[in-house]
This record gives C-alpha cells, structure tokens and sequence, in this order.
C-alpha cells in the first residue's frame, strides 16, 4: 500500500512539473513585460530622470508637483470629459443597436460586420481620415451646413472639439461593443422570453424584467474595458488636434508622452502614469461592485 501511494504521489509530482515546465515561457514572458515595467515605472515615478543621466532619487516630490498644478488638472478635466462623454453614449447606442439586430431578420450579420468594420482600421489612418472630413472645406461641414445651415470649426475650437474626438471614437467603437452586446443577449434562453409571453408580458417588461437584468454580468465587463480604453486614448487624440486647441484634448496619456519624451520629464511622467493606474483601477473596481450581478443559473 505505501509503495502504491508512494508511486501516485511521484506520479503527480512528475505531472505537475511537467505542466508548471510548460507555463514557464508564458510565466517568465509576463513578469518580464509586464509585472517589471510596473515596477520599475514605480521607481522612476520617485526619481528625477531626463534620459541622459543617471535617476536621482527625490521621494514623493514628483507626486507633490502635481497638487493644484493647472497643467495637471487641466489634463484631468480634458480626460474624464472624454471619458464620460464617449463611454455613456457608447454603452447607450451599441445596446440599442444589439436589441435591434438581435430582432432584425434580414442581413443581420451583414450590418454587424458593416458596424465592426471600423475597428479593424488602424486608430491612426482613422483619425487621418477624419481629419480630412473634419476641415472647416469638409464632408462633415457639408452636411451641417445643408442641415442647420451651420459650419464649425471642430477640431480648433474649444466648445466643439472633445465633441470631434468623441464622434471618432463612437464610430469606431461602436460595433466592437454591439457584437459583446449580442454575444451577452443571446446566452439568454429563449425559454425566459416565452414564458413571459404566455404570462402577458409586453415587449418593455420583458426588456427591463429579463433582458437588463441578465445582460449585468455583460454590462460590467463592457463599461469595465470601455472605461479603460477611454482613459488609454492617446492616437484620436495625438494625430487629431496634438492636445490642442489650448489644451483641451491634452488627455494623460498624452500629457505623459509630452511630460517624458518632448520634455525629458521621465520621473513626472512615470508618476502621472501610476497616478493614471491607479484611478483606473479605482473605477474599475467601482464599477464592477456596483454592476455586479448575482449568480443566475439558466439550468
């Protein structure tokens, strides 16, 4: 008996370092590209660092720099503008656009792939295009000079530029997130809407009593990546306006980028990405406790 579970125990040691032999690649690529630049943008974040000398440490001094500097506050009112201005809208319209699709007969998976097409675009070639239809001579100033006889300078005017840059971003966005929307609606049984049906429920009871509330568990990872993403944005912004006019697209990451490497600031700009981190994954965690879903069982 002790040799037979002697020999299982070998057995399973052998089948376990065989397995953890096999994951070490995958481990040994994360740690390094992953958990070692959080790292060590952590440390830089607590230096004074241009690229041509060595870090010298300064504790929290570049942290301090950043309370009531109106560079910094400017670039926090510029993101969360885009953020909340992009990500409630996106959630509204690709929900709508699912609920639509999902009862559309005809060419549906046609119009998916017409609405997700945007997204395999480069962001870069997409916001050059823009670029071109956003001139004040352009396709988009055409159109609202035909239908309200207005023209607008959109991408050198304060009052109208982050609403450019948000129009970019929907439309790029919007059927990535549709098809996680139909993906969330069609895990849903067919046998739930039935049901409600023989009991003589209206199309708006079973969209609010069924619908909404199994499709939680979907809306939190949706506003959870769209968050993210929003606050990521750098290209829409960089190749589209460079943070201007005036600052007012000056989003983080691009005040980062400006911070580390117009200005050889790496130690402000490395605090201000932790800083960055470190709201995202307040929000997120937010987020998810708040659209958490409790456990539902289709079975």
């Amino acid at each position: 008996m002790w040799q037979s579970v002697r020999h299982r125990f070998n057995h399973n040691f052998v089948r376990r370092l065989w397995g953890f032999i096999f994951v070490l690649p995958a481990i040994v690529f994360f740690l390094w590209f992953s958990i070692y630049p959080m790292i060590r943008a952590f440390y830089i974040s607590l230096t004074k660092y241009n690229l041509l000398s060595a870090p010298r440490y300064i504790g929290l001094n570049n942290y301090r720099s950043f309370i009531g500097d109106e560079y910094f506050l400017n670039s926090m009112r510029a993101t969360l503008t885009y953020v909340v201005g992009s990500v409630v809208p996106l959630l509204i319209l690709s929900l709508f656009c699912a609920f639509l699709l999902q009862r559309w007969k005809y060419f549906s998976n046609t119009i998916t792939m017409i609405l997700y097409s945007p997204m395999v675009i480069s962001a870069v070639v997409a916001s050059i295009v823009w670029k071109l239809l956003f001139h004040p001579l352009g396709l988009v100033n055409t159109f609202t000079q035909a239908a309200w006889g207005k023209t607008y300078l959109w991408l050198s005017d304060r009052s109208v530029v982050q609403w450019a840059i948000i129009i970019v971003s929907l439309w790029k966005s919007l059927g990535y997130y549709t098809i996680l929307w139909l993906s969330g609606l069609k895990s849903i049984p067919i046998s739930f809407y039935e049901a409600a049906e023989i009991d003589g429920a209206s199309e708006f009871q079973r969209l609010t009593k069924i619908s909404l509330p199994l499709l939680r568990p979907t809306m939190a990872f949706i506003l959870a990546i769209s968050t993210i993403s929003a606050f990521k944005s750098f290209e829409l912004q960089y190749v589209l306006t460079e943070g201007g006019p005036a600052d007012a697209t000056n989003v983080i990451a691009l005040s980062i980028y400006r911070l580390g490497l117009k200005h050889l600031q790496m130690g402000k700009a490395s605090a201000l990405s932790v800083i960055m981190f470190f709201i995202i994954m307040v929000l997120t965690l937010i987020q998810l406790r708040v659209v958490r879903a409790d456990e539902v069982s289709f079975e």
